[in-house]
Formats: structure tokens, C-alpha cells, sequence
């Protein structure tokens, strides 16, 4: 029980620094935002082009993002795909099933059981 604790322990402290990291990252990210937004209009742009030109710049890096996310998907599963179609064996070296007939279906008027009781 207390080692089930641990590992419940472990787990939270890593989802909760994962948690952290990605919250400072959007920190960064949002004052980098900002100060975008506050030298655009230092530079005597309307307010309402520096909210367009912030959405367009977001969308365009989410919209880059993904599409990194998916060439750097479709890669490794090509690769890892690729893998295992070059390491699949399919050789018939292994052993083979064999029917007994004997065992399953005996003959009753051979001589070895002729004199079995089952058979009578």
C-alpha cells in the first residue's frame, strides 16, 4: 500500500512539473504577445489592425506548428513502420503441427488393441 503511495506521489509530481513548464511557457509567450502588441502601437498602428495582426500571427504558428506535428508524425511512423516490415520473418522453420491420427482415431481390429475392452 505504501508503495502504491509512491508511485501515486511520482506520477503527480511529474504531471504537475510537466503542468509548470507548459505554464511558464505560455507566460513567455504572452509577454512576448504583449510587448508585440505594445510596439505596434508605439509605432502609431489602430488598435484594432494590432488585435487582427496578433490573431494572424497566432494562427499562423499554430497552423505551422501542426503542420510540423504531422510531417514529424507521418515520419516516425513510416520509419518505425518500415522497421518492422524489414524485420518481420516469415520463414516456415518452425515447428510444425502434426495430425496424429493414431492417438485420435485408433484402429480397433489392429493387432495391439484387439484385445481391448473399449472396442467390444
Amino acid at each position: 500500500m505504501v508503495e502504491q503511495d509512491k508511485y501515486d506521489m511520482r506520477k503527480k509530481e511529474c504531471t504537475q512539473l510537466v503542468g509548470r513548464r507548459l505554464a511558464s511557457i505560455f507566460k513567455i509567450y504572452s509577454r512576448l504577445d504583449a510587448a508585440l502588441a505594445r510596439w505596434l502601437r508605439g509605432r502609431g498602428m489602430p488598435a484594432i489592425v494590432v488585435i487582427w495582426v496578433v490573431r494572424v500571427l497566432k494562427t499562423l504558428s499554430a497552423g505551422v506548428l501542426l503542420y510540423v506535428a504531422f510531417w514529424v508524425t507521418l515520419f516516425f511512423v513510416g520509419f518505425f513502420g518500415l522497421l518492422a516490415f524489414l524485420t518481420f520473418d516469415d520463414s516456415d522453420e518452425g515447428p510444425v503441427a502434426e495430425f496424429q491420427s493414431e492417438k485420435l482415431f485408433p484402429d480397433h481390429h489392429s493387432p495391439t488393441n484387439s484385445h481391448d475392452s473399449k472396442f467390444d
